[in-house]
């Protein structure tokens, strides 16, 4: 959930690196609106650029999904996961025939229903030779998920582990360190042919007496949004689209990666917007949203 980053005036210092980096030129660091509520009906809407609720055509023939489009456009893509095999398997609602490395926790030796630390990601992403043609690479964490900082080390639990929201702000302050550690390694190649974007597919809502996710609750679905890269174009095209909106959301993400990919795609405006109920069809409701964040829920 953005209310947890302390880059949007959380209590705690749970996003140092995002606290400086926004004073950073160029830089996007907004809230969103995500495209579901759950990570099953969110990550389809988002990989395939669905701006309304029943998007499921759209998703099988695949014309917009963002893995096929950077294939097309010959990236090498790749979608590395932190979370178990046995919990993703909407991946073919993804592009998963248009990824050409897949890896889940079970190829680095854990089981089929065991997910990892997030940061044993960053070796496989630095395995990878950047600077031999295009790449469209896509990290997935586990995160922020419950049971909260189970997968972190004891020296990341800064913030204590009495509570709930202790071990949940543990985790943003780790998710916080692992997109540092990302900027870092891509700005040390000096050169400007690199974006970093990074998004949460839903929130939580954690408070001391409660926590869940998937439900009408803002922070399951409003969440944050960062997006840099050293080439000026590409800095201004991302400023124009979302420093000029009050309200934010994933479908304007998505297709700004794909106009970025060389295609001549219409970048989604923030006049309105759609939060997905708990079936891809839209059939549970969903979540209108206006251009100064008015929500109305759809049945």
């Amino acid at each position: 959930a953005a209310s947890h980053f302390s880059a949007f005036d959380y209590k705690r210092q749970t996003s140092p690196f995002l606290v400086s980096f926004k004073e950073k030129e160029g830089v996007v660091l907004t809230k969103a609106y995500s495209g579901g509520l759950l990570t099953a009906i969110s990550l389809p809407m988002f990989f395939n650029a669905i701006p309304y609720p029943n998007g499921v055509q759209q998703i099988a023939k695949g014309e917009t999904n963002l893995f096929n489009l950077a294939k097309l456009q010959n990236f090498k893509t790749y979608f590395y996961s932190a979370q178990a095999r046995d919990d993703m398997h909407m991946i073919n609602f993804l592009g998963g025939a248009w990824i050409d490395q897949v890896r889940f926790p079970d190829n680095e030796g854990y089981s089929l229903r065991d997910s990892m630390p997030d940061n044993n990601l960053l070796p496989l992403f630095k395995q990878i030779n950047l600077d031999e043609g295009a790449h469209f690479i896509v990290l997935h964490h586990r995160g922020s998920h419950i049971p909260y900082g189970e997968l972190l080390d004891e020296k990341d639990k800064v913030f204590g582990k009495e509570s709930a929201i202790d071990n949940y702000d543990n985790t943003i302050l780790n998710t916080d360190k692992f997109i540092s550690n990302v900027y870092q390694y891509l700005s040390e190649r000096n050169v400007d042919d690199w974006v970093i974007a990074y998004t949460s597919d839903h929130g939580q809502y954690v408070k001391n007496d409660t926590y869940r996710q998937g439900t009408r609750d803002k922070d399951s679905y409003v969440v944050p949004l960062v997006l840099y890269s050293p080439n000026k174009e590409i800095q201004s095209i991302g400023l124009n689209i979302f420093h000029s909106c009050k309200t934010v959301f994933h479908y304007q993400l998505s297709s700004f990666l794909i106009n970025i990919m060389g295609y001549n795609f219409q970048i989604g405006d923030c006049k309105s917007g759609i939060v997905n109920g708990n079936i891809l069809t839209g059939d549970a409701g969903y979540l209108k949203i206006d251009a100064d964040g008015k929500e109305e829920y759809v049945h």
